[in-house]
């Protein structure tokens, strides 16, 4: 309020004052020395109840009026009250002061501005006349009521809207449609039509249309998935580009993220499935993955357990992976199996392949591979059995062409594998000679398995020269049989 206006506003109260003098008693108090100066009346003015009446000027240096006005006016200073019948003293250095509440029938017009509908009045500090601004800045509180309102800090400001939306600055804060809860930068969607659905975190569920009972905790969690229900996602990003599925969880920054739809999986870990670019359902990954994505990554059913475990899974099926690195080899087989670090499958679309142990690799479908080139022991306290009912076999033929032929040409030698760190020296036969044998005499051998990898490579099985051998053992039995009748013979004659 500038000095002018100040004027006005005392020269108001003091023609106030003399207005209502027929009802108070006035009187001096602390009367200054001397004689008044001309035309004045020395004190007491008035001392019963009668108005007083003066024409032209009227001075004085101070004015108290006693009665239920309480009004004073001492040097320049206005009090307006009273305490008990005692006029309220103006405080030091303040020009107008009220003891109570002031009604306003008209305008507050600071510099004479009366400011727009629904501004507030902002203080300025001492001295300076307020002013009238669209919101009250530095973090306070604005409202907002139909109309949008500006905040003067668009970042800090907090506004309330007249649907119970909650801003901060220009940006959706917290909102809470109906059973819904959505706290962060623009969480939740202003059009959801689901409920029991919470958002905690900037982007979260924003992007959500119909959907029940979904929750999502960190920013951008949930974040794309336009419909779907019991979706629950904890950690910044989780499952951020999830656009339509039912019952997925993830647990980790950035865990599922990925993953555009599908239903029923379980993401724990940083970054877990992070290669799974596109669809699936029912898989359970749990572990930190650094893979990437090419996006057209789809797979179904399939748990991988461990840092990286399937990390290069592509469209397979029912595959396992247990283990760091486990089944990380690019595939799209289906039904495979890996247990140990670093256990993986060496081809792309092998399917039911097994490979148990550190560093075990296979190489071929529907086979089983325990250990690494440095195992040097496979044992146990309990024989090995294969299942030999008749009953479970078909195309049954009695046959004795692998015999003592078939063993007497084969090579024995001593080894060690190429791969093997400790150079074992083991003993044994090559599956090349053992094949060379095979071909000069016609025969085929169950012991010798080729696999349908790149190389080929040869496989020997040890127990199935069993067979062989027995047929061996029966023929020189029978040759001793005949050897022994023939001396008997010729010992008769």
């Amino acid at each position: 309020m500038n000095n002018k206006n100040k004027t006005i506003f005392k020269s108001f109260f003091i023609i106030f004052v003399f207005a209502l003098a027929i009802q108070v008693s006035a009187v001096w108090t602390n009367p200054p020395p001397g004689t008044p100066p001309a035309n004045n009346i020395p004190p007491p003015i008035n001392t019963g109840i009668d108005a007083q009446m003066k024409n032209g000027a009227f001075g004085a240096q101070g004015i108290r009026a006693v009665g239920p006005l309480g009004l004073g006016l001492f040097d320049k200073q206005l009090g307006i009250g009273s305490v008990s019948g005692v006029p309220h003293m103006p405080a030091t250095d303040i020009e107008l002061d009220v003891l109570g509440d002031i009604k306003f029938s008209g305008a507050l017009m600071p510099n004479g501005n009366a400011g727009t509908d629904g501004f507030f009045l902002k203080s300025k500090g001492s001295g300076v006349a307020p002013e009238w601004v669209a919101g009250s800045g530095g973090g306070s509180l604005w409202v907002r009521t139909g109309t949008l309102l500006s905040p003067l800090n668009p970042n800090d400001d907090i506004g309330i809207s007249d649907s119970a939306i909650v801003y901060k600055g220009v940006a959706r804060f917290i909102y809470a449609p109906g059973t819904n809860l959505f706290m962060g930068k623009y969480a939740g969607n202003l059009s959801l039509t689901g409920s029991a659905n919470m958002g905690f975190g900037e982007y979260s569920l924003d992007a959500l249309t119909s959907g029940n009972s979904n929750s999502a905790f960190g920013p951008y969690s949930l974040g794309n998935l336009g419909t779907g229900s019991n979706n629950a996602s904890l950690g910044n990003g989780g499952l951020a580009q999830l656009t339509s599925g039912d019952r997925n969880v993830s647990i980790g920054i950035e865990s599922g993220d990925e993953i555009n739809s599908g239903d029923d999986n379980i993401f724990i870990g940083y970054n877990a499935a992070s290669n799974l670019g596109s669809s699936g359902s029912k898989n359970i990954i749990i572990g930190t993955s650094t893979c990437t994505a090419s996006g057209s990554e789809s797979y179904s059913d399939n748990v991988f357990l461990g840092y990286n475990a399937g990390c290069d899974n592509e469209t397979g099926i029912n595959n396992v992976a247990v283990g760091r690195a486990a089944l990380d080899f690019p595939t799209t087989g289906s039904n495979n199996t890996a247990v140990g670090a670093y256990s993986d499958i060496s081809a792309v679309n092998l399917n039911n392949a097994t490979a148990i142990g550190y560093q075990a690799s296979v190489n071929a479908s529907n086979k089983i591979v325990l250990g690494n080139t440095s195992v040097t022991s496979i044992g146990g306290y309990a024989i090995f059995t294969n299942y030999s009912d008749l009953r479970l076999k078909e195309n049954v033929e009695y046959k004795k062409d692998l015999g003592l032929n078939f063993i007497s040409k084969l090579k024995t030698v001593s080894y060690n594998y190429k791969d093997d760190e400790n150079k074992v020296r083991r003993d044994g036969l090559i599956a090349q000679d053992v094949k060379k044998v095979l071909d000069e005499l016609g025969l085929e051998f169950s012991g010798l398995v080729i696999d349908k990898d790149e190389m080929g490579t040869m496989n020997l099985s040890y127990d199935s020269l069993v067979i062989p051998l027995i047929n061996s053992v029966q023929e020189q039995q029978k040759q001793i049989e005949d050897l022994k009748a023939e001396i008997e013979i010729l010992k008769n004659k």
